[in-house]
């Protein structure tokens, strides 16, 4: 399954006060050819605060990521999606939770991540992207060598890579690219009715996850 679904959701855009507290815009055309224009994925200039940044890749509704913030308040965390509509959803709970330790931005993450300084992440998550395993979908799949490096780049020392999927076809393509990059430290197969809506959809259906975790050593 790919995330075109979460464009078929039924939620209005939350208010404007909401989306200023919660939201973030990173269009594509000055990602691209003017990323000095926007603002750095940091703390300091996001947070206006020294917390250590978790970074959600693809994070979706962002049960994930919300349930993190909630229970790590002393880390900030930012969810990262090109889908309007299931970030507009993950603001409505970040705001009925009234947490203050949470962001999501709209934006192409292959892009983004320029914004994000070296060495500055503690945890980074890529859980159920869409699985890139056929070659006419090679230009939609995030977890390529480049992208892996930017993870690795904006690693702390000491710092952890968790990518989750259902998908087996693409699990065992991506781990070799992993394992360039990455110390691999905990690899696990399973059912346990996870925090996300993909996770739960798919072991619904009898489907495991697979499950793979990284430190940058």
């Amino acid at each position: 399954m790919t995330k075109r679904l979460f464009g078929r959701m039924s939620v209005e855009a939350p208010p404007e006060d909401i989306l200023k507290r919660y939201f973030r815009l990173y269009p594509g055309k000055p990602l691209y050819f003017e990323p000095e224009t926007l603002p750095m994925i940091s703390s300091e200039t996001l947070f206006g605060n020294a917390k250590p940044l978790a970074l959600d890749l693809g994070c979706g509704r962002a049960e994930f990521s919300i349930a993190q913030a909630q229970l790590r308040p002393e880390w900030n965390w930012i969810g990262i999606d090109v889908e309007r509509k299931p970030l507009w959803y993950a603001v409505r709970c970040a705001a009925a939770a009234d947490l203050d330790n949470i962001l999501f931005v709209k934006a192409d993450l292959r892009l983004v991540m320029r914004k994000v300084p070296d060495g500055v992440v503690p945890a980074t998550y890529v859980l159920f992207p869409s699985p890139a395993v056929k070659h006419k979908h090679e230009n939609r799949d995030v977890l390529t060598e480049r992208f892996i490096a930017d993870i690795r780049r904006v690693l702390m020392p000491g710092g952890h890579f968790a990518f989750v999927t259902d998908h087996r076809e693409y699990f065992q393509k991506v781990l070799p690219l992993l394992d360039t990059q990455l110390q691999r430290v905990r690899q696990t197969e399973g059912i346990e009715g996870g925090p996300t809506w993909y996770q739960r959809l798919w072991e619904r259906r009898g489907i495991p996850s697979l499950r793979v975790e990284y430190v940058k050593s």
